[in-house]
């Protein structure tokens, strides 16, 4: 166990083929003029009208002059240029969402980079894509496509590469404006534009039962026809915060910082999700007989490996001090509730070694029992070693920090397996309005970077906070006690004989 001092905040047309040596086949750009038609050759400044359409307001000569004049003009306004990939030519706008369109350099998941350093040690996540990501600015401009810009990813405050996003400005969300997106692709996928109904992500607070919850919509960047797209993530997330309202819905870039708009101006409070931060080294009150119970709550019997698997969940816990309930959800969230093709045939629960590009190569165990408590004294145990190059906190969270952050390209990821503990929650308690796990602990989260973790009052520093030399995020910890102005907190990294634990250094035990 640590102290620390108090400061924890408690809660164109295709002319030519070119063959690249990663195997694809690379048209030239395509100029979809026929889209969105530009009556400038370079730089042209518009404003987006109730149509969908745009209305030129002047053409420049240069990225800074058009910028400039569109910041002058309102919301709706946008810069378009020849050269861009998107069929809709917007190369910046004033308000809006961007989608993830990693295709345009043929990968399946699109890498972004931590904003503001130009450090080596600059922190780095990835998304799956279609997916949304909260438009702040463009940055830079090469007159031929290629540009950064600032954007927000599930929290991440990133630099993004402009070729593999599309900008959809907010008056398309709002008037439910259709819009084209995609083309110029490389790799096949989506090689053409096509039309869809953008929505952005929303909050909604709902009353289901004796429950004030949470509920989560964020949807995909892909349809066709002008469609609505599909959800990317349909979410009860957990207990809504007292000061939110029943019937209200709040946006937010982060998950935890709370805005009645959606262009996330108008701040109304901050309230982080506990399930979702909770830390993993935090240790379970709901037992082993009510893991089956919570699987035939969800019509899953005895043909899921899953099944009867309470006691190994627990007996991992007070093995390996990884937090039963979220060890557990995560397996449900990676198995498909124990059915997957993985946990049928090689006991794979949570898809050791089956990676966004090769998913076949996943890991085989002897048993159920095995699988479990390998990802538990091995695998997480890993992502929660403070010094290990993963490590961004020992929640799952979201893309800014957490375990999340390079686990999967799942933006969300860690609201999947937040619902489901929040669910087995309820279930445990009858639905009667009370929860067992929530708050049985309250969780601090460290503002200050690089902060000490002491092992006593005025002791030795065990460790400290910060996420490597350029980045910390919502450090979250477990609060057991508070004396003479610290707290007492429960230990990240693992403990041998009062020392800290490498567990980087040591094999599975």
């Amino acid at each position: 166990m640590k102290n620390r001092k108090k400061k924890v905040l408690l809660l164109p047309i295709v002319t030519m083929l070119l063959t690249l040596c990663n195997g694809y086949e690379v048209q030239a750009k395509d100029s979809y003029s026929e889209y969105y038609p530009m009556g400038c050759n370079a730089y042209e400044v518009d404003t987006v009208n109730d149509s969908g359409n745009f209305d030129q307001k002047g053409c420049f000569s240069s990225f800074a002059e058009a910028s400039n004049a569109m910041k002058q003009l309102g919301n709706d306004a946008v810069v378009r240029h020849t050269a861009s990939y998107s069929p809709s030519k917007i190369i910046a706008m004033n308000s809006g969402i961007a989608y993830s369109y990693p295709q345009r350099e043929g990968g399946i998941t699109l890498d972004v980079k931590q904003y503001g350093t130009d450090s080596v040690y600059a922190k780095t996540t990835y998304i799956e894509k279609h997916r949304e990501i909260f438009y702040t600015s463009t940055d830079s401009y090469d007159g031929n496509g290629n540009g950064t810009i600032h954007g927000t990813v599930s929290g991440f405050d990133s630099v993004i590469s402009l070729k593999n996003v599309d900008l959809v400005p907010f008056k398309f969300v709002k008037n439910n404006l259709s819009i084209y997106l995609g083309g110029n692709s490389i790799n096949g996928e989506d090689p053409v534009p096509f039309l869809t109904k953008v929505r952005t992500t929303t909050y909604t607070v709902e009353k289901n039962g004796n429950y004030k919850e949470l509920h989560f919509t964020a949807y995909k960047g892909w349809a066709v026809n002008g469609k609505v797209p599909g959800y990317a993530a349909d979410l009860i997330i957990g207990p809504a915060a007292s000061w939110m309202n029943v019937g209200t819905t709040y946006y937010s870039k982060n998950d935890y910082d709370f805005y009645s708009d959606m262009e996330c101006r108008n701040y109304v409070g901050t309230y982080y999700n506990y399930y979702q931060f909770m830390p993993l080294r935090q240790k379970s009150n709901i037992p082993a007989s009510a893991y089956n119970t919570f699987l035939q709550a969800n019509q899953v019997n005895g043909s899921s490996k899953l099944w009867n698997t309470g006691e190994m969940f627990v007996e991992a816990q007070e093995k390996y001090g990884i937090n039963a309930l979220l060890l557990f959800t995560q397996a449900v969230h990676e198995s498909g509730w124990g059915t997957s093709a993985l946990a049928m045939n090689k006991n794979n629960l949570f898809g050791w070694g089956a990676f966004d590009s090769n998913p076949n190569n996943a890991a085989s165990f002897a048993s159920v029992a095995e699988g479990i408590n390998i990802h538990a004294g091995k695998s997480l145990r890993e992502y929660i070693n403070t010094s290990d190059r993963r490590f961004f906190g020992s929640h799952f969270g979201n893309k800014e920090s957490g375990i999340s952050v390079k686990y999967a390209s799942d933006a969300y990821y860690g609201l999947k397996i937040a619902s489901l503990a929040y669910q087995f929650d309820k279930i445990y308690n009858d639905y009667d309005g009370n929860l067992t796990e929530y708050n049985s602990y309250p969780i601090g989260v460290i503002k200050n970077y690089g902060d000490a973790i002491y092992d006593s009052i005025n002791g030795n520093v065990m460790y400290t906070t910060e996420y490597g030399a350029t980045y910390q995020r919502n450090y979250t910890v477990t609060v057991l006690a508070e004396k003479d102005g610290w707290y007492k907190v429960q230990s990240t990294d693992y403990l041998e004989n009062g020392k800290q634990l490498d567990t980087s250094k040591k094999d599975f035990i």
